[in-house]
């Protein structure tokens, strides 16, 4: 299976050299030519683990890696002896027909690890397979989860370096002590002092420089991205769809064939586009429900179909989803406009320089088909952890709680009685200082207040959160907006002296 560009459908590459390049030359994303169909009872038949599914659906969009490969990677990223503690993605159910997908029993105890333990393999593999023999600069922008999981995915690979800007003000304190204190001789975390669309635009706009290009053309070293711009960031997310729909199937909970929703609290929209191309490959998924916080320009998107940048920005209690430069949207732009190439182009041009686009009444209309949107702010996310504690004796971070209030908005103006999945991004140790307040605890903050949370609730503080709040961080840079080429050439020196 082959890529095109979102902005030129003459640019057309393989899948290992797609997750090589990350991002396309033009600036468009990767998205597939054509979607593989799978039929639930003949493709995924009998009691089936979590990698198994992986390969399955893997071999298929990534068609030019060896099936051998790819099923040695996804049993090593997923399987007994992986960094998972149980199963990798198990579905709790809370109620009739209402289900949390769990993403966070990971070593960075958030969703991306699901991606981001097996884009690495593929990653190493591309290379191998283009026979490119230079250096590779990761580079991350994160508003939280990605960078830490990108960074434990990546540290100490060979033939690779990562770097990883986050906004200063803009990330719970767990996470950055996540990111802060990693390990590994191979990386570098930079504050940004801005928001995450201002690291995310960083990271895009040094792709492309062609300056900073022929300066690490010079010493051997080409980019590459681990955000979810990169299809092998994406094309993993799609997985634990399948799964847990299996799940549900194999509990007695639904049959084959019957349609679920999934509710997906949305930042960069790269989770909830993974459930719409799963929904593309044959999967009964129903309504995919998109929860934003107060940053609610998705929201508006997909009630209005005009995607507005312009407006206040929101510093919430869900940092992962306080952005307002959503990427993936434009891979969606691209397939409801028809693949049109050169209407995806001329939209996010205007999104970058008006900072705003609006779809036409077809791509709209479209879009409802698949998508509803919904939005709270921080009380009525510190309600719903609380509700959901009260009602289930079950706890949540704030991303999830965020998706259960959509969930309740949509239940409320909808007849529709479909189960509803529920992914739930983090782990509530993640944010124990908002968990703690919505249960009416005493305010504690960082280590103190995981202590709290585990002792509270009976839980257990994880290697990898009591080896981030014991050491001192290693990277303490800060940077303004602008700044970011300082902080890759002072990465690049430091490369040069290792």
């Amino acid at each position: 299976m082959n890529y095109f560009s979102t902005r030129n459908k003459d640019i057309c590459v393989s899948s290992s050299e797609s997750i090589i390049k990350g991002i396309s030359d033009d600036g468009g994303l990767f998205v597939p030519t054509e979607f593989p169909l799978f039929e639930i009872e003949k493709d995924f038949t009998g009691s089936i683990s979590y990698e198994q599914i992986a390969e399955k659906i893997l071999t298929r969009f990534l068609s030019d890696y060896d099936r051998g490969f790819i099923k040695k990677a996804t049993n090593e990223a997923y399987g007994v002896n992986s960094n998972f503690i149980g199963e990798p993605a198990p579905v709790r159910k809370l109620d009739n027909g209402l289900f949390s997908l769990e993403l966070w029993h990971g070593p960075t105890l958030a969703f991306k690890d699901l991606a981001l333990q097996l884009m690495p393999k593929l990653f190493i593999e591309a290379k191998n397979k283009t026979g490119i023999n230079k250096n590779t600069l990761i580079m991350v922008a994160t508003s939280g989860d990605t960078g830490k999981a990108a960074l434990e995915g990546f540290k100490d690979a060979d033939g690779i370096n990562i770097m990883v800007f986050y906004p200063d003000d803009g990330v719970s304190e767990m996470q950055r002590l996540q990111m802060t204190t990693q390990s590994g001789q191979n990386v570098y975390v930079a504050g940004i002092k801005g928001s995450f669309d201002d690291a995310q635009r960083a990271v895009k706009t040094l792709m492309v420089d062609k300056n900073i290009i022929e300066i690490l053309t010079e010493k051997n070293i080409q980019f590459g991205s681990a955000n979810s711009i990169n299809w092998g960031r994406l094309v993993p997310q799609i997985i634990y769809y399948y799964s847990s729909y299996l799940e549900l199937v194999e509990n007695g909970e639904i049959n084959i064939g019957q349609k679920v929703n999934y509710a997906v609290p949305s930042g960069n929209f790269g989770d909830i586009l993974a459930g719409y191309y799963a929904k593309k490959t044959g999967l009964p998924v129903g309504v995919l429900i998109c929860a934003s916080n107060e940053n609610d320009v998705l929201k508006e998107f997909i009630k209005t179909g005009v995607y507005s940048a312009k407006r206040k920005f929101h510093k919430s209690l869900s940092p992962s989803m306080d952005i307002l430069l959503s990427s993936n949207t434009e891979r969606l732009v691209w397939h409801i406009s028809g693949e049109n190439s050169e209407r995806t182009k001329n939209l996010y041009s205007d999104l970058e320089n008006n900072q705003r686009f609006s779809l036409n009444p077809d791509e709209l209309t479209l879009l409802r088909e698949s998508f509803t949107a919904y939005s709270c702010n921080d009380i009525a996310t510190k309600k719903m952890i609380s509700n959901i504690y009260l009602k289930f004796n079950y706890l949540i971070d704030p991303h999830t709680a965020v998706a259960f209030d959509a969930v309740e908005q949509y239940k409320n103006i909808s007849a529709d009685t479909a189960p509803v999945v529920v992914i739930s991004t983090a782990s509530p140790l993640k944010f124990s200082e908002t968990v703690l307040s919505s249960l009416n605890k005493q305010e504690l903050y960082g280590h103190r207040a995981v202590e709290a949370l585990a002792d509270y609730y009976g839980l257990d503080v994880p290697e990898s959160l009591v080896s981030a709040m014991s050491g001192p961080p290693r990277f303490t840079d800060l940077f303004s907006v602008g700044k970011e080429k300082d902080a890759l050439y002072k990465f690049l020196e430091s490369i040069e002296r290792a």
